[in-house]
């Protein structure tokens, strides 16, 4: 059996010495504008569930009788 290593991956992070730790996510945004896209986010929802109507139920027929005539 052959192998072909020319496929493989080499990760440099195995390397000796390399800084294995977990480290913390970078931010996308800052505090202050991460809260501010919340807030915008919340009243986009809130006014959506003030302004939409509810949709009508739906008729449910469990009588399988015929209708009269």
């Amino acid at each position: 059996m052959i192998l072909d290593t020319r496929d493989q991956v080499h990760d440099e992070s195995d390397s000796a010495g390399s800084d294995r730790t977990a480290k913390m996510p970078r931010r996308r945004r800052t505090r202050a504008h991460q809260r501010a896209h919340d807030i915008t986010a919340e009243r986009t929802a809130n006014h959506h569930q003030r302004t939409t109507t509810p949709a009508a139920p739906a008729l449910v027929d469990d009588d399988p009788s015929p209708p009269p005539f």
